[in-house]
């Protein structure tokens, strides 16, 4: 017996009008069944949480808010006055929320209580985004300036500092206290955080490289960049895979499905669904402005893009079975 699963795609773009949520029309494998309230100032990052249950946003009003899919017309807000956000995150443990701002620092809010606990000192450069080690003892946070910095938890203490000659446009923690970083030198680079020191380093993009994911299934990177090209890597041998086809504009985001046979990448009004073994273009999206960034729920079961409004998109029936 065929087993069927739900998939989403989840979205927030950069574009000041407004969509009627009534004239949006089912395009071709994808069909969207949720739109979020909005935030008053454009959206900068939305992140699934708890198993792809729960939904992590920031905005350059201010606040965070975490939404619950079950009552997505409800949401928990977290505010901190004179803040532009850039990117939130949940610890792997479920004690924290992090967030970092375009002044440089990083706030910290007891996710327990909800209480906010701690802002790290800014310098003055946008950060561009956060992440939590895995064992949930550290909080990075990359910027505009090219470092990625690393602080301690408990004693609030800049443990490392580790430098692209160039902004540094993202980070995933991954497992060994390692950390995979994506940067305008592009490159994207796996370090040793407690070194200091590059493990491995993807280089071939001829444009600053705006994204990078790890996927353990395959030990595989896959990267996306100003080139207009999503490439995917091989880990232990350094080397490009694939070269997944040439977008029309930059491309913003790229994300593995967690079984790490298909990506999904974002450029421009367009989301693009790929098998990675055979370099096709499996479907298209478009039905954006200016998609920017995208997520992929721990279950395979949801995925998630950018625009301007935070909503969610299922997967035709009929295409379900390219995942099982």
């Amino acid at each position: 017996m065929l087993k069927l699963r739900r998939y989403y795609i989840f979205n927030i773009s950069f574009c000041w009008h407004v969509h009627n949520f009534a004239t949006l029309k089912k395009l071709k494998g994808f069909r969207q069944v949720e739109e979020f309230p909005k935030h008053s100032y454009p959206v900068t990052s939305a992140t699934f949480i708890k198993n792809g249950s729960e939904i992590i946003s920031s905005s350059m009003d201010g606040t965070i808010q975490i939404w619950n899919l079950a009552q997505p017309s409800k949401s928990l807000i977290l505010r901190k006055s004179s803040t532009r956000f850039k990117d939130a995150q949940l610890s792997p443990d479920g004690n924290w929320i992090g967030a970092c701002s375009d002044t440089g620092s990083i706030t910290l809010w007891n996710a327990n209580t909800n209480k906010e606990v701690w802002t790290s000192p800014g310098d003055g450069k946008v950060l561009t985004a956060v992440q939590f080690s895995l064992d949930s003892t550290m909080v990075l946070c990359s910027s505009t300036g090219g470092t990625i910095k690393l602080w301690d938890i408990r004693s609030r203490q800049e443990k490392k500092t580790l430098i692209h000659p160039e902004w540094v446009t993202g980070l995933q923690c991954l497992p060994n206290g390692r950390v995979l970083s994506s940067s305008f030198d592009a490159t994207s680079v796996i370090w040793e955080m407690e070194a200091g020191e590059k493990v491995h380093v993807f280089e071939g993009h001829s444009g600053p490289v705006m994204k990078a994911q790890f996927c353990s299934e395959k030990n595989y990177v896959v990267t996306c960049s100003k080139d207009k090209t999503v490439r995917v890597w091989d880990v232990e041998s350094g080397k490009e895979v694939r070269t997944l086809g040439t977008h029309e504009h930059v491309v913003t985001c790229v994300k593995f499905f967690p079984d790490g046979k298909t990506v999904v990448s974002s450029s421009g009004d367009t989301i693009q669904w790929w098998n990675i073994t055979t370099g096709e273009m499996i479907d298209t999206l478009k039905s954006h402005h200016n998609v920017v960034k995208m997520d992929v729920s721990p279950n395979s079961d949801i995925v998630s893009c950018a625009d301007d409004t935070i909503k969610l998109w299922t997967l035709d029936r009929k295409k379900r079975h390219l995942f099982n």
